[in-house]
This record gives structure tokens, sequence and C-alpha cells, in this order.
């Protein structure tokens, strides 16, 4: 398989949320922080083929960075290979029962206390009367429009045009 430029730059901005992160087989990518107070997921263009942990997310996106054009990746139980441009590198996976594993389910956010819907949600929201403290440490989302809800303890940020959706807690 290769992967998409979106696919690389959702997995760029979930380093960000943690270094490791556990591929599900399929198009969906899930990531939660290690204190497990921002989550994100993420609809891809790409599948893939089965379940692998990958450790250090940002060093697995500099060594696909070390090809000139698009790679090859080919899962097995314990590596991904890599390869083109005359080169393979056999890049090790790790156990997954040792990481940081999401919820498999997702927040629910019906009947949200708040809601805004524009085009630029994040400044809408800080405007309302209403008022909600999200560290800025947490606002690790791909630039883009968004809507907000916000329910109990949480803020969910949802975007069409990037295809994912975070989850941070509040503070009040």
């Amino acid at each position: 398989m290769q992967i998409s430029e979106h696919t690389i730059t959702v997995l760029n901005n979930f380093s960000s949320i943690n270094q490791g992160l556990i591929i599900a087989s399929g198009d969906v990518l899930k990531t939660v922080s290690a204190q497990k107070n921002v989550m994100a997921s993420a609809k891809l263009p790409d599948k893939f083929p089965q379940e692998a942990g990958i450790y250090n997310l940002s060093r697995f996106i500099s060594t696909l960075s070390l090809f000139d054009t698009p790679p090859d990746l080919k899962f097995n139980k314990n590596t991904v290979v890599i390869s083109g441009s005359n080169r393979k590198i056999n890049y090790a996976l790790s156990e997954t029962s040792l990481m940081i594993q999401p919820p498999d389910k997702d927040f629910d956010m019906e009947n949200p206390l708040v809601e805004v819907i524009s085009e630029d949600a994040v400044t809408q929201t800080s405007k309302s009367n209403f008022k909600v403290s999200i560290r800025t440490e947490n606002m690790k989302i791909l630039p883009g429009k968004y809507s907000v809800r916000i329910k109990d303890n949480v803020c969910r940020f949802t975007s069409d045009e990037n295809s994912v959706v975070y989850w941070m807690s509040i503070e009040r």
C-alpha cells in the first residue's frame, strides 16, 4: 500500500497528541493523549491491512520522508517493509498491548449544552457568553473549518473537510 499526503498530515497531527499510535485495520485511525484529555479520530482515504503498533510516530514519518517518491508499505506481523527509490527498510512494529489504547466508543455528544456550526467555530465559541477553558497545549487540531459541541466536560471539534474529530476535556 501507499500512504496519501492527507494520511501523512493526519499522522503528523496525531504525533502531537501521542508519540505512539495503534493503527487499526481499515480506514479509521484513533489516538488518545497519555493524560487521556485529548482524543482524535480520522477517516482516511487509505486502508491499512492489519493492526500495527508504531512506538515513535515522528520517527516513522521521518522514515517515510527518506524516499523520493511515496514508498510502498507491506505490513507483516512484527515489521512494516518500506520500499521504493531503490531502497528497502524493515521498520520494527511495537506490541500494541503495551501502548495507550484509545477507547472503542466515542463520547456521547447528543443534546449538547452548546453547539456552534460556522466557518470559524473556534472563534465564535470564544466570543459567546458561554465560557469554557481548554488548555492551549491540548488544542492540537488541523487547520480548517469545525463545528463545535460542548457537553458535560467535553468539547468536540468536527471537521468535514479533514474528516477528523477531536474530543478535549474542558476546565470550568
